[in-house]
């Protein structure tokens, strides 16, 4: 039976979200029109385009406006993990296009990038850029792995790669 889903959200999603839950709901899918608005639009925009499924990707103040209480909210995250073993080189070619543009444009503006096995440096980085962009992101919904069950996979990944040499 034939189903209509509607997306809306930001355009990085036409790309990768979209097109992912298009093909678990759906067996055919495809893009009949795309476009832009301003959030104010948004409501007016959800009820002239009654859909089977419209997938709201937004932050949790716009999703709040237009929530309905039938409504499934769920929140995206993904997983990262980079595999540093091979060395830097290796880590940047398993880069997008996209984010090795950004890495050079980044190089440019005078940051630099490195691969350390250092303890100090995990904590450094744990405290200082992953918690505050968790919580910044994601607010009183923000899940992370705990300090201590971090600091161990750190610690069983550098006992079984190989320190870069210097």
């Amino acid at each position: 039976m034939p189903a209509r889903l509607v997306y809306v959200g930001m355009a990085e999603g036409l790309l990768y979200v979209a097109p992912f839950v298009g093909q678990c709901f759906f067996e055919h899918s495809s893009v009949d029109k795309e476009g832009t608005f301003e959030w104010a639009q948004l409501e007016g925009f959800i009820n002239q385009n009654q859909a089977d499924m419209i997938l709201l990707m937004a932050s949790t103040d716009v999703v709040q406006q237009c929530q309905r209480s039938s409504d499934i909210v769920g929140l995206s995250r993904i997983h990262q993990k980079v595999d540093v073993s091979a060395g830097w080189k290796a880590v940047l070619e398993q880069f997008s296009n996209r984010e090795n543009k950004r890495h050079a444009q980044l190089v440019e503006q005078g940051f630099y990038f490195d691969v350390s096995l250092e303890d100090e440096h995990f904590f450094s980085f744990y405290r200082s850029m992953h918690v505050p962009t968790m919580s910044a992101r994601y607010g009183p919904f923000a899940r992370s792995v705990q300090e201590q069950a971090a600091y161990l996979e750190f610690v069983q990944a550098r006992n079984v790669v190989p320190r870069p040499s210097e």
